[in-house]
Protein backbone atom coordinates (compact mmCIF):
# COMPACT_ATOMS: atom_id res chain seq x y z
CA UNK A 1 0.00 0.00 0.00
CA UNK A 2 1.52 3.35 -0.98
CA UNK A 3 1.75 6.40 1.27
CA UNK A 4 -1.34 8.12 -0.11
CA UNK A 5 -3.49 5.03 0.57
CA UNK A 6 -2.05 4.78 4.07
CA UNK A 7 -3.03 8.36 4.81
CA UNK A 8 -6.53 7.71 3.49
CA UNK A 9 -6.88 4.57 5.61
CA UNK A 10 -5.69 6.40 8.71
CA UNK A 11 -8.11 9.28 8.19
CA UNK A 12 -10.96 6.82 7.67
CA UNK A 13 -10.03 4.98 10.88
CA UNK A 14 -10.03 8.24 12.85
CA UNK A 15 -13.43 9.18 11.45
CA UNK A 16 -14.93 5.81 12.37
CA UNK A 17 -13.45 5.96 15.86
CA UNK A 18 -14.85 9.43 16.34
CA UNK A 19 -18.34 8.25 15.40
CA UNK A 20 -18.09 5.29 17.77
CA UNK A 21 -17.04 7.50 20.69
CA UNK A 22 -19.58 10.22 19.93
CA UNK A 23 -22.53 7.84 19.67
CA UNK A 24 -21.59 6.00 22.86
CA UNK A 25 -21.69 2.58 21.21
CA UNK A 26 -18.91 1.24 23.48
CA UNK A 27 -18.10 1.58 27.14
CA UNK A 28 -15.55 4.01 28.55
CA UNK A 29 -12.69 1.48 28.74
CA UNK A 30 -13.09 0.55 25.12
CA UNK A 31 -13.43 4.21 24.25
CA UNK A 32 -10.05 4.86 25.85
CA UNK A 33 -8.50 2.17 23.68
CA UNK A 34 -10.11 3.74 20.63
CA UNK A 35 -8.79 7.17 21.66
CA UNK A 36 -5.29 5.73 22.02
CA UNK A 37 -5.61 4.24 18.56
CA UNK A 38 -6.67 7.63 17.19
CA UNK A 39 -3.59 9.23 18.75
CA UNK A 40 -1.43 6.54 17.20
CA UNK A 41 -2.97 7.08 13.75
CA UNK A 42 -2.59 10.87 14.04
CA UNK A 43 1.11 10.45 14.80
CA UNK A 44 1.41 8.08 11.87
CA UNK A 45 -0.28 10.60 9.56
CA UNK A 46 2.16 13.30 10.71
CA UNK A 47 5.10 10.99 9.99
CA UNK A 48 3.77 10.11 6.54
CA UNK A 49 3.10 13.76 5.67
CA UNK A 50 6.63 14.68 6.73
CA UNK A 51 8.00 11.83 4.63
CA UNK A 52 6.00 13.01 1.61
CA UNK A 53 7.24 16.55 2.11
CA UNK A 54 10.85 15.36 2.25
CA UNK A 55 10.32 13.29 -0.90
CA UNK A 56 8.96 16.36 -2.69
CA UNK A 57 11.94 18.43 -1.61
CA UNK A 58 14.25 15.69 -2.85
CA UNK A 59 12.46 15.60 -6.22
CA UNK A 60 12.50 19.40 -6.49
CA UNK A 61 16.19 19.64 -5.71
CA UNK A 62 17.27 16.70 -7.85
CA UNK A 63 19.87 18.08 -10.23
CA UNK A 64 18.01 21.25 -11.14
CA UNK A 65 21.20 22.69 -12.62
CA UNK A 66 22.03 20.25 -15.37
CA UNK A 67 18.90 20.52 -17.49
CA UNK A 68 18.18 20.98 -21.20
CA UNK A 69 17.73 24.62 -22.25
CA UNK A 70 15.76 25.65 -25.35
CA UNK A 71 15.39 21.96 -26.24
CA UNK A 72 18.93 22.09 -27.57
CA UNK A 73 21.62 23.08 -25.08
CA UNK A 74 22.37 20.62 -22.28
CA UNK A 75 23.87 22.06 -19.12
CA UNK A 76 26.61 19.59 -18.22
CA UNK A 77 28.12 18.98 -14.82
CA UNK A 78 31.77 20.15 -14.57
CA UNK A 79 32.44 19.19 -10.94
CA UNK A 80 35.06 16.61 -11.96
CA UNK A 81 37.07 19.31 -13.73
CA UNK A 82 36.93 21.86 -10.90
CA UNK A 83 37.79 19.15 -8.36
CA UNK A 84 40.76 18.07 -10.48
CA UNK A 85 42.05 21.66 -10.49
CA UNK A 86 41.72 22.02 -6.72
CA UNK A 87 43.30 18.60 -6.08
CA UNK A 88 46.05 19.05 -8.64
CA UNK A 89 45.23 15.67 -10.17
CA UNK A 90 43.58 15.12 -13.55
CA UNK A 91 43.41 11.34 -13.32
CA UNK A 92 39.95 10.14 -14.22
CA UNK A 93 39.30 12.95 -16.70
CA UNK A 94 38.70 12.16 -20.35
CA UNK A 95 40.53 14.02 -23.13
CA UNK A 96 37.87 16.74 -23.50
CA UNK A 97 37.81 17.32 -19.75
CA UNK A 98 41.61 17.55 -19.63
CA UNK A 99 41.61 20.09 -22.46
CA UNK A 100 38.90 22.07 -20.64
CA UNK A 101 40.98 22.00 -17.46
CA UNK A 102 44.08 23.22 -19.32
CA UNK A 103 42.31 26.14 -20.99
CA UNK A 104 40.53 27.16 -17.79
CA UNK A 105 43.74 26.91 -15.77
CA UNK A 106 45.54 29.19 -18.23
CA UNK A 107 42.77 31.79 -17.95
CA UNK A 108 42.84 31.74 -14.16
CA UNK A 109 46.63 31.99 -14.16
CA UNK A 110 46.35 35.26 -16.08
CA UNK A 111 43.57 36.91 -14.08
CA UNK A 112 43.64 35.56 -10.51
CA UNK A 113 46.12 36.58 -7.80
CA UNK A 114 46.69 34.77 -4.51
CA UNK A 115 45.76 37.76 -2.33
CA UNK A 116 42.39 38.34 -3.99
CA UNK A 117 39.13 38.07 -2.07
CA UNK A 118 36.40 35.79 -3.44
CA UNK A 119 34.55 38.88 -4.64
CA UNK A 120 37.62 40.11 -6.55
CA UNK A 121 38.09 36.66 -8.08
CA UNK A 122 34.47 36.50 -9.13
CA UNK A 123 34.69 39.98 -10.64
CA UNK A 124 37.81 39.10 -12.66
CA UNK A 125 36.16 35.95 -14.00
CA UNK A 126 33.06 37.96 -14.95
CA UNK A 127 35.20 40.62 -16.68
CA UNK A 128 37.14 38.04 -18.66
CA UNK A 129 33.97 36.39 -19.91
CA UNK A 130 32.03 39.50 -20.96
CA UNK A 131 35.13 41.09 -22.56
CA UNK A 132 36.27 38.03 -24.49
CA UNK A 133 33.13 36.10 -25.38
CA UNK A 134 30.49 37.69 -27.63
CA UNK A 135 27.15 36.10 -28.47
CA UNK A 136 27.43 33.52 -31.21
CA UNK A 137 25.85 30.52 -32.85
CA UNK A 138 27.11 27.03 -33.55
CA UNK A 139 26.71 23.50 -32.37
CA UNK A 140 25.88 22.82 -28.74
CA UNK A 141 29.46 21.68 -28.12
CA UNK A 142 30.80 24.90 -29.64
CA UNK A 143 28.63 27.46 -27.84
CA UNK A 144 27.16 25.75 -24.79
CA UNK A 145 30.15 24.06 -23.12
CA UNK A 146 33.13 25.64 -21.35
CA UNK A 147 35.51 23.88 -23.77
CA UNK A 148 33.74 25.24 -26.86
CA UNK A 149 33.39 28.73 -25.34
CA UNK A 150 37.03 29.03 -24.29
CA UNK A 151 38.28 27.75 -27.66
CA UNK A 152 35.86 29.49 -30.02
CA UNK A 153 35.19 32.68 -27.98
CA UNK A 154 31.44 32.70 -28.65
CA UNK A 155 28.48 31.47 -26.63
CA UNK A 156 24.78 31.16 -25.99
CA UNK A 157 23.44 31.62 -22.46
CA UNK A 158 24.30 28.07 -21.41
CA UNK A 159 27.90 28.55 -22.54
CA UNK A 160 28.24 31.74 -20.48
CA UNK A 161 26.62 30.18 -17.41
CA UNK A 162 28.61 26.93 -17.42
CA UNK A 163 31.93 28.66 -18.13
CA UNK A 164 31.36 31.15 -15.32
CA UNK A 165 30.36 28.32 -12.97
CA UNK A 166 33.41 26.23 -13.86
CA UNK A 167 35.91 29.06 -13.33
CA UNK A 168 34.22 30.15 -10.09
CA UNK A 169 34.16 26.59 -8.74
CA UNK A 170 37.82 26.12 -9.63
CA UNK A 171 38.85 29.04 -7.39
CA UNK A 172 36.70 27.80 -4.53
CA UNK A 173 33.56 29.88 -5.04
CA UNK A 174 30.28 28.00 -4.74
CA UNK A 175 28.33 28.66 -7.91
CA UNK A 176 25.19 27.18 -9.45
CA UNK A 177 23.48 27.52 -12.82
CA UNK A 178 19.91 28.83 -12.64
CA UNK A 179 17.25 28.62 -15.33
CA UNK A 180 13.89 30.20 -16.04
CA UNK A 181 10.57 28.43 -15.63
CA UNK A 182 10.24 27.86 -19.38
CA UNK A 183 13.74 26.36 -19.72
CA UNK A 184 14.65 28.99 -22.28
CA UNK A 185 17.45 30.86 -20.50
CA UNK A 186 20.17 30.20 -17.92
CA UNK A 187 22.47 32.28 -15.71
CA UNK A 188 24.49 31.96 -12.48
CA UNK A 189 24.02 32.09 -8.73
CA UNK A 190 27.18 32.66 -6.66
CA UNK A 191 27.78 32.44 -2.93
CA UNK A 192 30.07 35.02 -1.35
CA UNK A 193 30.59 34.58 2.38
CA UNK A 194 27.10 33.63 3.61
CA UNK A 195 24.97 35.25 0.89
CA UNK A 196 23.95 34.44 -2.67
CA UNK A 197 24.09 36.78 -5.69
CA UNK A 198 22.76 36.43 -9.24
CA UNK A 199 24.92 37.15 -12.31
CA UNK A 200 23.96 36.95 -15.99
CA UNK A 201 27.04 37.18 -18.21
CA UNK A 202 24.98 36.62 -21.35
CA UNK A 203 22.99 39.81 -20.75
CA UNK A 204 26.07 41.94 -20.06
CA UNK A 205 28.33 40.56 -22.80
CA UNK A 206 26.54 42.73 -25.35
CA UNK A 207 24.74 45.03 -22.95
CA UNK A 208 25.97 47.36 -20.24
CA UNK A 209 28.81 45.89 -18.17
CA UNK A 210 27.82 45.15 -14.55
CA UNK A 211 24.11 45.71 -15.21
CA UNK A 212 23.48 42.04 -14.36
CA UNK A 213 26.40 41.44 -12.01
CA UNK A 214 25.76 40.28 -8.43
CA UNK A 215 22.06 41.07 -8.42
CA UNK A 216 19.63 40.52 -5.58
CA UNK A 217 16.47 38.51 -6.22
CA UNK A 218 14.46 41.72 -6.44
CA UNK A 219 16.79 43.25 -8.99
CA UNK A 220 17.01 40.07 -11.06
CA UNK A 221 13.22 39.66 -11.09
CA UNK A 222 13.00 42.78 -13.26
CA UNK A 223 14.28 40.72 -16.20
CA UNK A 224 14.32 37.09 -15.10
CA UNK A 225 11.74 34.56 -14.03
CA UNK A 226 12.41 31.35 -12.11
CA UNK A 227 10.91 28.88 -9.66
CA UNK A 228 12.11 30.18 -6.30
CA UNK A 229 11.66 26.75 -4.70
CA UNK A 230 14.54 25.33 -6.71
CA UNK A 231 17.33 27.76 -5.86
CA UNK A 232 18.71 29.58 -2.79
CA UNK A 233 17.47 33.13 -2.27
CA UNK A 234 19.80 35.88 -3.43
CA UNK A 235 19.38 38.41 -0.65
CA UNK A 236 22.97 39.54 -0.12
CA UNK A 237 23.71 43.26 -0.16
CA UNK A 238 27.40 43.48 0.81
CA UNK A 239 28.53 42.54 -2.70
CA UNK A 240 25.45 43.69 -4.61
CA UNK A 241 27.06 45.82 -7.31
CA UNK A 242 24.13 48.18 -7.60
CA UNK A 243 23.88 48.79 -3.86
CA UNK A 244 27.66 49.05 -3.43
CA UNK A 245 28.01 51.72 -6.11
CA UNK A 246 24.79 53.71 -5.75
CA UNK A 247 25.06 57.46 -5.33
CA UNK A 248 22.45 58.80 -2.94
CA UNK A 249 19.95 61.37 -4.19
CA UNK A 250 17.83 63.26 -1.64
CA UNK A 251 15.32 64.82 -4.04
CA UNK A 252 13.46 63.41 -7.04
CA UNK A 253 14.41 66.36 -9.26
CA UNK A 254 18.08 65.64 -8.65
CA UNK A 255 17.62 62.25 -10.30
CA UNK A 256 17.30 63.93 -13.71
CA UNK A 257 20.31 66.16 -13.06
CA UNK A 258 22.44 63.21 -11.99
CA UNK A 259 21.44 61.13 -15.00
CA UNK A 260 22.07 64.04 -17.40
CA UNK A 261 25.51 64.57 -15.87
CA UNK A 262 26.47 60.90 -15.88
CA UNK A 263 25.14 60.40 -19.40
CA UNK A 264 27.88 62.68 -20.71
CA UNK A 265 30.59 60.43 -19.27
CA UNK A 266 32.09 57.38 -20.93
CA UNK A 267 30.87 54.96 -18.27
CA UNK A 268 28.25 52.53 -19.53
CA UNK A 269 26.40 52.23 -16.26
CA UNK A 270 25.82 54.02 -12.98
CA UNK A 271 23.54 53.64 -9.99
CA UNK A 272 21.43 55.97 -7.87
CA UNK A 273 19.59 55.36 -4.62
CA UNK A 274 16.61 57.40 -3.48
CA UNK A 275 14.36 56.95 -0.46
CA UNK A 276 10.70 56.74 -1.39
CA UNK A 277 8.75 55.91 1.75
CA UNK A 278 5.88 53.48 1.54
CA UNK A 279 2.47 55.10 0.89
CA UNK A 280 4.11 58.40 -0.08
CA UNK A 281 1.90 58.69 -3.17
CA UNK A 282 2.88 62.26 -4.07
CA UNK A 283 6.61 61.53 -4.09
CA UNK A 284 6.08 58.21 -5.84
CA UNK A 285 4.09 59.85 -8.62
CA UNK A 286 6.67 62.61 -9.04
CA UNK A 287 9.55 60.13 -9.22
CA UNK A 288 7.79 57.92 -11.75
CA UNK A 289 6.87 60.94 -13.86
CA UNK A 290 10.47 62.15 -13.98
CA UNK A 291 11.87 58.72 -14.84
CA UNK A 292 9.26 58.15 -17.54
CA UNK A 293 10.12 61.54 -19.02
CA UNK A 294 13.84 60.75 -19.07
CA UNK A 295 13.30 57.36 -20.68
CA UNK A 296 10.88 58.81 -23.26
CA UNK A 297 13.35 61.46 -24.30
CA UNK A 298 16.37 59.19 -24.46
CA UNK A 299 14.61 56.23 -26.07
CA UNK A 300 15.13 52.56 -25.29
CA UNK A 301 17.61 52.16 -28.14
CA UNK A 302 20.37 54.12 -26.40
CA UNK A 303 19.74 53.56 -22.70
CA UNK A 304 17.45 51.90 -20.21
CA UNK A 305 16.47 52.79 -16.66
CA UNK A 306 15.47 50.01 -14.32
CA UNK A 307 14.92 49.94 -10.59
CA UNK A 308 14.38 47.72 -7.59
CA UNK A 309 13.41 48.23 -3.97
CA UNK A 310 15.55 47.45 -0.95
CA UNK A 311 14.34 48.61 2.44
CA UNK A 312 13.09 52.18 2.16
CA UNK A 313 15.37 52.92 -0.78
CA UNK A 314 14.73 52.51 -4.46
CA UNK A 315 17.84 51.79 -6.53
CA UNK A 316 17.93 53.08 -10.09
CA UNK A 317 20.18 51.52 -12.69
CA UNK A 318 20.99 53.64 -15.72
CA UNK A 319 22.54 51.47 -18.43
CA UNK A 320 23.74 52.74 -21.78
CA UNK A 321 23.25 50.25 -24.57
CA UNK A 322 26.07 49.30 -26.89
CA UNK A 323 25.59 50.42 -30.50
CA UNK A 324 25.11 47.73 -33.12
CA UNK A 325 28.35 46.55 -34.71
CA UNK A 326 29.00 47.07 -38.39
CA UNK A 327 27.30 44.31 -40.37
CA UNK A 328 25.48 43.00 -37.33
CA UNK A 329 22.05 41.54 -37.95
CA UNK A 330 19.12 43.50 -36.56
CA UNK A 331 17.74 47.02 -36.67
CA UNK A 332 20.71 49.33 -37.09
CA UNK A 333 20.66 53.09 -36.74
CA UNK A 334 20.77 54.97 -40.06
CA UNK A 335 22.50 58.31 -39.40
CA UNK A 336 21.26 59.67 -42.76
CA UNK A 337 17.61 59.00 -41.94
CA UNK A 338 15.54 62.23 -41.79
CA UNK A 339 13.31 61.44 -38.82
CA UNK A 340 11.92 64.97 -38.60
CA UNK A 341 10.55 64.74 -42.14
CA UNK A 342 8.67 61.53 -41.39
CA UNK A 343 7.49 62.77 -38.00
CA UNK A 344 5.76 65.71 -39.70
CA UNK A 345 3.97 63.36 -42.08
CA UNK A 346 2.92 61.08 -39.21
CA UNK A 347 1.78 64.06 -37.13
CA UNK A 348 -0.31 65.34 -40.02
CA UNK A 349 -2.01 62.00 -40.65
CA UNK A 350 -2.36 60.69 -37.11
CA UNK A 351 -1.86 63.65 -34.82
CA UNK A 352 1.08 64.40 -32.55
CA UNK A 353 2.38 61.90 -30.03
CA UNK A 354 0.60 62.18 -26.70
CA UNK A 355 2.50 63.66 -23.77
CA UNK A 356 4.19 61.10 -21.56
CA UNK A 357 1.98 61.98 -18.56
CA UNK A 358 0.99 58.34 -18.08
CA UNK A 359 3.43 57.35 -15.34
CA UNK A 360 2.31 53.75 -15.58
CA UNK A 361 4.47 53.49 -18.69
CA UNK A 362 7.51 53.41 -16.42
CA UNK A 363 7.50 49.90 -15.06
CA UNK A 364 9.85 50.47 -12.15
CA UNK A 365 9.88 49.54 -8.50
CA UNK A 366 9.02 52.95 -7.08
CA UNK A 367 6.18 52.66 -4.59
Amino acid sequence: MNKILKIGAAIFAIAVCGIIIETGIVNSNYAKKVTDSVDKYEKKIAEIEKSLENDKKKDDNEDQENVLIANEYQIKDTTKISDAYKNGNDEGLDDNEKETLKLASDILKDIIKDDMSDFDKEKEIYKWIINNVPHGSGTAEEVATPLGVMKGKKAVCVGYATTFRLLANMVGIECKVMHDTGLGHSWDLCKLEDDWYITDCYMDAEGAPYASFNMTDRQAREGHDWDSRLFPKAEGTKYSYAIMNAKNVDDALKISKKIAKENNKEDNIFYLSYVVKQNDKKNTYKTNYILTGIQSRMGYESAEISSFKFGDSTYFIFAKKKPYDEGMDGNQTDTTFDAEKYDKILDKNFGKVESYDDTDSYDGAVG
